[in-house]
């Protein structure tokens, strides 16, 4: 199992999770990320069988771009 959490500050913490039967390496899609805003996204790997557990070793701070301006 992978969980992924979406931190965008003192606002909003989203968590995603996704069951073992689906392959990190190919990819977890992560949506809902408010626009200009600086996201600290944490991952998270759970062994079903053996319950242990693996935090991936630092965040992931990403900044999402501004929403296009209207004309």
């Amino acid at each position: 199992e992978t969980t992924i959490t979406v931190n965008d500050g003192p606002r909003t913490v989203s968590t995603l999770r996704y069951p073992a039967s689906r392959n990190p390496a190919a990819g977890l899609p992560v949506a809902g990320m408010r626009a200009a805003t600086k996201h600290t996204i944490t991952v998270t790997i759970r062994d079903p069988q053996s319950r242990k557990q693996t935090n991936a070793p630092t965040p992931l701070e990403y900044t999402t771009p501004a929403l296009p301006q209207e004309e």
